[in-house]
């Protein structure tokens, strides 16, 4: 599936260069469906159109194209956790856990996680609202769908700074 999958580093360089090619528009029609589960609801929670026509601004912004489906969950910190120990080896809440489709399925986008619990605190950390840091993260599962990895400072300041530039469109 595509959680066990492994990319080689090679790969990964490539989806770097790639990433940095400016995106070409494509007479290709662009669709998302999208599915929102609030488990933990938010202060200020986004609405389904909402997360929509983020993830649509992004695929576009980014110059993709075609059918994409996502599915997203909103939960507690106890939730995040378990998926998080479960996946990763890791117990600790986190903000966010992506689990991209694999192409090679016929199947374009991703089941993302977010926790609203560690979103809430994020926001106060950068003071800004709860609903900015969702819109954020959102933003950055995007991201990590379309091949974009934090694992390291310089790819993390990479990403951070177009989650940056998507918010700001």
């Amino acid at each position: 599936g595509a959680a066990s999958r492994m990319r080689s580093s090679n790969d990964w360089r490539s989806l770097r260069r790639i990433r940095n090619l400016k995106p070409t528009r494509t007479a290709m029609p662009l669709t998302c469906e999208v599915t929102v589960d609030w488990e933990h609801p938010a202060p200020k929670p986004l609405g389904d159109e909402d997360v929509g026509r983020l993830l649509r601004h992004g695929l576009a912004e980014e110059g993709r194209a075609g059918a994409w489906s996502f599915a997203f969950r909103f939960v507690d910190d106890g939730e995040i956790a378990r998926l998080h120990g479960a996946f990763m080896g890791d117990p600790s809440p986190t903000d966010i856990i992506t689990f991209p489709y694999d192409p090679e399925d016929g199947e374009q986008g991703g089941d993302i996680v977010i926790s609203v619990d560690t979103a809430t605190r994020n926001a106060a950390e950068h003071n800004w609202p709860v609903l900015r840091e969702l819109r954020f993260l959102v933003l950055h599962g995007l991201l990590h769908v379309l091949g974009w990895d934090d694992a390291t400072d310089a790819d993390r300041a990479a990403m951070l700074a177009r989650q940056h530039e998507l918010m700001d469109d």
